[in-house]
């Protein structure tokens, strides 16, 4: 295999602005502003409107496994730009017909549906058909690019809102993916041309798959994910009411929502760096000791502004980390024929369990006070420890010789 090369690195650059408008990027990180000005105008209150992205959320993890074996079948250039384009056409017409609840609803479902193929699970299978040495580094900078899209995105819908109103929002939203980020990726995300070949040879074979879904292996790594998304990103949204029971001041959660995403961007490239050099699930060691760090000081007092950012830093590491770990892992112990098949499961299983944490963080608290905090570390520690035991790796990268 080669690694990378100018065409490979292409790649890349294509699937870092790719993913700064992914499924899992655009819609949450805008909702809030594109919400603000109809809510106020229609007469909505919170509770009637926030559901919406709850909807776009669940149909998106229901929708993730059977995404991947889709990519793997039809390609990751196909699905990528076709879903982007088809996300266009849901914001446009959405700007166009919004004009009650029940629409808002409907509309967030379908953008749901089309904006699975723009998932991370359609970049990393790009990139890992160029790179073997450094794929790591290779899917660390092109995941990247969310942390492009998190500080971007909110930035340009609402100069689109200031412009020309809240629809204007939505038709802006359109003609960025319809207009440059469905075009840069049609252009520069694609798959080796040999890789690609086979991949869709064997993808139409189930066999792999279900070989794969049996597997001792790809249900540690299942249980693990998901271990690691309640203590990871679970704790996340609750950071901002945790820090102001404790006495912070209120512009502390600011800081760490700061600092957490420039933590993030390091991690992912330390990440990616590292995996290419050490056995990967080491790194998901470094990212559990970050998170417990993390955690751990959420029991401290004293000067906030110090432990606000130890805190951010701490979760944040950790979800770069762990975000690269999970393609990765699936490059290296599954046949690429169901690469994305088994990541979209990986990723759902991820997304269920930060999905889970702000519930069972509120139910351990009740029951175990501050305690609760050495339990999420100890499922952080399990988390871990179940990679860990997933043994050599089965496509061994070139420069790595020595996996335990």
């Amino acid at each position: 295999m080669t690694d990378g090369g100018k065409l490979g690195w292409m790649v890349v650059a294509g699937a870092f602005i790719g993913t700064a408008c992914s499924a899992t990027i655009l819609v949450p990180y805008t909702f809030g502003y594109l919400m603000s000005a109809p809510a106020a105008a229609m007469g909505w209150k919170r509770t009637d409107f926030a559901s919406a992205i709850s909807v776009y959320m669940l149909v998106l993890l229901v929708l993730l496994p059977f995404a991947g074996r889709v990519i793997d079948k039809i390609g990751a250039r196909l699905a990528a730009s076709g879903s982007l384009f088809a996300m266009a056409v849901v914001f446009a017409v959405m700007g166009l017909t919004l004009n009650d609840l029940q629409g808002l609803h409907i509309g967030y479902g379908v953008l749901a549906l089309a904006a699975v193929g723009a998932s991370p699970l359609s970049y990393a299978r790009a990139v890992t058909s160029y790179f073997d040495k450094r794929r790591g580094l290779a899917l660390g900078i092109a995941l990247c690019g969310v942390g492009l899209g998190t500080a971007l995105l909110p930035v340009y819908v609402r100069a689109c809102i200031e412009w020309g109103g809240w629809r204007a929002g939505f038709y802006g939203i359109s003609a960025l993916l319809a207009f440059v980020i469905a075009p840069f990726v049609w252009t520069l995300v694609r798959e080796r041309a040999d890789q690609e070949d086979a991949s869709h040879a064997a993808g139409t074979d189930r066999g792999a798959f279900l070989e794969a879904l049996r597997s001792g292996r790809f249900w540690k790594m299942l249980v693990s994910v998901f271990v690691l998304g309640l203590g990871i990103s679970g704790i996340t949204p609750l950071l901002p009411g945790l820090l102001e029971e404790r006495g912070a001041p209120e512009s502390v959660a600011v800081r760490i929502q700061m600092v957490l995403g420039i933590s993030s961007i390091i991690g992912r490239l330390a990440g990616g760096w590292l995996m290419d050099r050490i056995f990967a699930p080491w790194v998901t060691v470094v990212a559990s000791c970050a998170a417990i760090m993390g955690l751990l000081l959420m029991l401290q007092v004293g000067e906030w502004g110090l432990i606000a950012a130890l805190v951010g830093v701490g979760l944040g590491l950790a979800t770069g980390l762990e975000s690269d770990v999970l393609a990765y892992l699936s490059s290296r112990y599954f046949p690429r024929a169901v690469f994305s098949s088994v990541l979209g499961l990986l990723v759902a299983g991820y997304i269920a369990g930060a999905a889970v944490g702000p519930v069972a963080f509120a139910y351990g608290e009740k029951l175990a006070g501050g305690n609760v905090f050495m339990l999420f570390s100890a499922l952080l520690i399990i988390g871990a420890l179940l990679q860990l035991s997933l043994g050599r790796y089965t496509t061994a990268p070139s420069t790595v010789s020595r996996h335990s």
